[in-house]
Parts: structure tokens; sequence; C-alpha cells
């Protein structure tokens, strides 16, 4: 009578020890899911900015971000009224058509995540374009920050005339060999990392002098 008793109090202290040894693990992964994880959920930029929207499975979470590649500074990300655990972080002063790899970090418990992000390159400035009967002058400056080349688009209302691709270097095309009195867009597109931006003008070229001198010869002798 008394063997028995001393294996079900071995039992009772081997399973006790499990139960205990449950809990505890049950209570770190617990505190594992509680931490201030990080999830992107969306990443948008003009060409000076670049906007985040992340997430968490944390409570009580703070964020900063820091672009690694500029001299911004430390953003502090905003949570979110509508959404709670939802927050959005704008780095600003940022270099157009350039990449940045954005340094998220919870100042509640220090978990961190970077994401690469490339801002829009600038516009080209002062577009100008004189015109000929068949030709089209167009000069331009390049905007400030990083451009990879231009490409100089020419369509008319029936379609594409021209799709030039041009060195970053370049300031000035004449296009030729067009229809006189036609009506012409032409759209400067600067591309840097994957990105576009765009600028464009509507012209006529002039109208050839030996048809206009036809048509008032025309006129004058009805």
């Amino acid at each position: 009578m008394y063997k028995p008793t001393i294996k079900m109090l071995k039992c009772n202290v081997f399973c006790l020890t499990l139960c205990v040894a449950s809990g505890i693990l049950l209570c770190v992964a617990a505190a594992e899911e509680q931490k201030c994880s990080i999830n992107v959920t969306e990443a948008n930029s003009s060409m000076e900015s670049i906007t985040l929207r992340l997430t968490t499975a944390g409570q009580d979470c703070n964020f900063t971000v820091l672009s690694v590649d500029s001299s911004s500074g430390v953003t502090h990300c905003v949570e979110e009224l509508e959404e709670n655990s939802t927050f959005q972080c704008q780095v600003v002063s940022l270099e157009p058509g350039t990449s940045y790899t954005l340094d998220i970090m919870s100042t509640t418990d220090e978990q961190r995540a970077n994401v690469t992000q490339q801002t829009s390159p600038s516009t080209v400035s002062g577009l100008q374009v004189s015109e000929t009967s068949d030709s089209l002058g167009v000069s331009w400056q390049p905007g400030p920050g990083r451009t990879e080349r231009f490409r100089l688009l020419l369509t008319d209302p029936v379609g594409v005339v021209r799709n030039l691709t041009l060195e970053s270097t370049t300031k000035n095309y004449i296009v030729t060999d067009l229809v006189p009195g036609r009506v012409y867009n032409i759209t400067m597109v600067t591309e840097a990392g994957g990105r576009q931006s765009t600028t464009s003008r509507q012209i006529q070229t002039g109208k050839d002098s030996v048809m206009i001198w036809d048509s008032l010869e025309w006129t004058l002798l009805r």
C-alpha cells in the first residue's frame, strides 16, 4: 500500500511541473506577440518626400524613421486616429530622383525594419519651343536632383510622331521633317530609378510660304 502512494506522488509532482512549464512557455509566446512589430503596408513618394504607412501588433508603440542616405534628421511617426496601431511617417527635404534606405525603429522596444524607396525625378524648367514651317527647336534646363535620362515625346492628333531618348546632359534638340501648319504636343519626360516626371507644351508649326502664296493667288483668280 505504501509504494503505489509514492508513485502517485511522483506523478502529481511531474504533472504539476509540466503544467507550470507550459504556462511559462505560453506567457513567453504571448509576450513575443505583443512586441511592436513593424509591417509597412504602403509607401508613396514625391520629388522631395517619402510617406510610409505601417501597422503593428503591439500596444502603446511609438516609431521613428531615419534616412540612412541623407541628413534629413529623425522623423516621428504619427498614429492615425481612425485606426488603432496604424502609423504614418513622412520624411521630407530629400533629393529628387534618388533612392533612399529608411530605418524604421520602435522607440518602445527597439524593434527595427528597413525600407528602400525612390523619390520622383524633378521636371525640367524653362521649357521653350521655337518653330519653323517644318521643324521645332526645343530647349530646357534640368531640374534639381538626379536624372538618368530625358525623353522627348512629340505627338499630333493622329498619334506619336517622335519618341526620342536623350542623355541627362542634353539641354536642347531640333525636331525636323514635320508637317507645316500642324499642331504638336511636346512632352519632356525626366527619368530616374524607374520613375518619371513630365512637362508639356503645345505648339503649331509655321505655314509653308509657298502654300500661303498659292492660297492667295487662288483667291484673287476667283
